[in-house]
């Protein structure tokens, strides 16, 4: 079908079928046929205004994913009703939005009222209503299955919030339920039910309402905040249940705590469900929106990795918002239907560099508080250009210097925070350099320091364990890139450069990789077409290229902004390219945010600030004597099929105050990235800590302390200083 207008008028022309015609001619068509949706209709709403539609033979529906295609009514009718006993049909929907169904037949459905075999799959279900049954689904005999799906805002004063399963069996995967109201939960489960690795909570009566004689299975279940109690009804859920949270000891459906790994309650007292997940929906990749866990949430690493299974019985690979988010992130499944990053719950320390004073300097956190040290202080007339890395593998931070004579000095870490200058040698005084950049370019877990003569030859200085040594990596032309950036493109854990250039026509630019990879002597980067952009350098004017990883697949990307700020996703995960075999795949290429550069003329900076695995930016808005100097605001990520931004304001920083660098780390151990800000006039360091979806609050993290002040910190970075 390729049209959004609602009609039955015999016109089957291009670009006048509706999904409404669709229908009837499935319904005449004998046999299971499935209906798809064109690619001109993405990221568009199909209005139903013509009334239900009706389902009368074996259909499957499906979308352009749930965050690109919805289906919607307007709150006056059923949107589906599938019925024709006493056959059961076979009725799916996968990759849609359904929302705004409703009305007040007793047999309920605000969406879908339905007999027989159902599946809904990788699809968000929002403010529905009904007045009894499922505000979403009323649905009866057969199998009903939920997977990979939503269901949020939906509404049935004397029904279920969300489904009414009756005389039929209910398999509920990977799926979350919130703010849905109903006197019969968000789940009426008046039926045999298996919920695997789901999340149920802050529903405005209970989570799941049970009845008498039924066989109810949860495991890996996540049942908090709902306002009723979580598990309320006529019978106790299968004894065989496991793994599961549960918030209210009084209304756990006969769970014990303590019992096959189930949570009930702590220490007897209800838990506070805004204490162990977001009760913030929000779109944190994938196509349809979730909650993610909290860090140090009673969830994390809490489930059953055997229960952890599909509606098939098989192993699950990822959680609801599909690849590339893993299933299992750790030593064991999250309970709920969220997968959490690891997070290591130690706060990060500060280590910066004052070309000014030629001073480097360290903070070390201690809990609110940054305890400064004095580092070496090097020749400023030299000409630094410094970077951060791990030069020895020790696990802490260290300094890194190339100086305009191109020696390499490191400031090493004694493991406490305590910075030692050290020697690494010299690239010879008469030679030209250009590129330096840092990285683990033979993957020896240290880092390296890489720069191209001018004459097309790559080396690095690296630390094998009893000195530094020289290391070449080949040639290339030294002429026409406009930069290089470090990381790792393949997912092989070494690291890598990827060099943006103009075509020799000069109509558009295009990629390089330097993937790093072994030859028969040591390593050489393998050069191989990564991508294009569709104009040059020289029309655009490509900047603030932004390393990251975008897509949550382990591998590094890119975002590049142009001149008239708008930033564009470079995602490694495109066509694979096979000749050389060396795992890495060509850019994908999609808009992110445009960030004005009449308001946005600072550094940009990348962190993940809502930790759901996908990198962001942050960026200082500077416009003084206007009333939106020094907003902060971040470009948040997120991503199903391809990547997206959604930009906004997370907080401000004071207007009088003479801010030197913003450093993203997590300063508080929560696992959410935060924003530390240096006040040069006064000296002191302020936080802003983050919630997920802002700045709650902007902290003093006490004053900066030092032989001298603190100038111009050129170079700065966040991590472990001290073991």
């Amino acid at each position: 079908m390729d049209t959004t207008v609602d009609g039955v008028d015999g016109d089957f022309s291009a670009g006048n079928l509706s999904f409404r015609e669709v229908i009837l001619f499935a319904n005449s068509n004998p046999g299971a046929d499935t209906v798809r949706f064109a690619d001109s209709l993405a990221n568009q709403t199909i209005p139903l205004t013509l009334g239900e539609i009706q389902i009368t033979d074996d259909l499957a529906i499906v979308g352009l994913g749930a965050d690109r295609l919805e289906i919607a009514g307007n709150h006056s009718f059923r949107l589906f009703h599938v019925d024709v006993r006493p056959r059961l049909l076979n009725f799916s929907i996968s990759d849609l939005t359904i929302r705004d169904g409703g009305h007040s037949d007793v047999r309920g459905g605000g969406a879908i009222y339905s007999v027989g075999n159902v599946t809904l799959e990788r699809t968000a279900f929002l403010n529905n209503r009904a007045f009894e049954g499922g505000a979403v689904i009323d649905h009866h005999f057969g199998e009903l299955k939920l997977i990979d799906s939503t269901f949020a805002g939906n509404i049935a004063p004397t029904g279920s919030g969300v489904v009414n399963s009756d005389r039929t069996s209910l398999t509920v995967v990977n799926s979350t339920f919130v703010h849905n109201t109903g006197r019969d939960g968000a789940i009426g489960a008046h039926s045999n039910a298996v919920i695997r690795n789901s999340t149920i909570a802050f529903n405005t009566d209970s989570g799941i309402d049970t009845t008498v004689g039924q066989n109810i299975v949860v495991h890996n279940t996540l049942i908090v905040g709902n306002t009723t109690g979580d598990i309320v009804g006529n019978v106790s859920l299968s004894s065989l249940s496991s793994n599961n949270l549960i918030g209210t000891p009084a209304a756990a459906g006969g769970l014990m705590d303590g019992v096959n790994g189930n949570q009930v309650g702590e220490s007897g007292l209800p838990i506070d469900g805004t204490t162990v997940v977001s009760d913030q929906l929000g779109n944190h990749g994938g196509p349809t929106p979730t909650l993610p866990l909290l860090p140090q949430s009673l969830a994390l690493n809490a489930g059953n990795n055997s229960e952890s299974l599909d509606a098939n019985g098989q192993s699950l690979g990822a959680d609801q918002r599909g690849l590339p988010f893993s299933r299992i992130v750790g030593s064991a499944v999250d309970i709920g239907a969220f997968e959490s990053v690891a997070i290591s719950g130690a706060p990060d320390d500060l280590i910066v560099f004052d070309p000014s004073q030629g001073r480097w300097r360290v903070g070390l956190n201690q809990g609110g508080n940054l305890q400064w040290i004095d580092g070496p202080q090097w020749d400023s007339s030299l000409g630094w250009q410094t970077f951060v890395g791990d030069v020895n593998g020790d696990g802490t931070l260290d300094g890194i210097g190339f100086s305009s004579s191109n020696a390499i000095f490191v400031a090493l870490n004694d493991g406490q925070g305590h910075l030692l200058t050290v020697s690494a040698g010299s690239f010879g005084s008469t030679s030209t350099f250009q590129f330096p950049m840092v990285g683990d370019f033979d993957g020896n877990g240290t880092t390296d320091f890489l720069a191209q003569l001018s004459s097309g030859e790559w080396f690095s200085k690296r630390w094998n364990g009893f000195q530094f040594e020289t290391t070449f990596y080949g040639r290339w032309t030294p002429q026409g890139w406009t930069g290089f950036r470090a990381g790792d493109f393949n997912g092989d854990g070494i690291d890598d450069i990827v060099g943006l250039r103009d075509s020799v026509d000069e109509t558009r630019s295009i990629w390089m990789y330097g993937l790093s990879n072994l030859v028969p002597v040591g390593r050489r980067f393998a050069g191989i077409f990564a991508g294009r952009f569709g104009s040059s350098f020289a029309q655009s004017g490509w900047h603030n290229f932004l390393v990251g990883d975008y897509n949550g697949d382990g591998k590094d990307d890119v975002l590049s902004q142009m001149n008239d700020g708008q930033f564009w996703y470079t995602i490694s995960n495109g066509s694979p390219i096979s000749q050389p075999n060396l795992g890495a795949n060509r850019f994908s290429i999609s808009p992110a945010a445009r960030f004005s550069p009449t308001s946005f003329s600072g550094p940009f900076s990348v962190g993940d600030f809502n930790a759901d695995g996908l990198d962001d930016i942050v960026s200082r808005l500077h416009r003084p004597g206007y009333p939106n100097h020094n907003q902060i605001w971040v470009g948040t990520t997120s991503f199903s099929d391809r990547a997206a931004m959604s930009a906004s304001r997370w907080g401000v920083w004071g207007a009088s105050i003479t801010w030197g660098a913003e450093i993203v780390g997590d300063y508080n151990g929560d696992g959410f990235d935060d924003l530390a800000g240096l006040d040069i006039g006064r000296q002191l360091t302020f936080v802003s800590l983050t919630s997920g979806n802002r700045f709650e609050r902007t902290v003093g993290f006490g004053s900066i302390q030092g032989a001298a002040l603190l100038v111009d910190p050129e170079t700065f970075s966040s991590g472990k200083l001290k073991i």
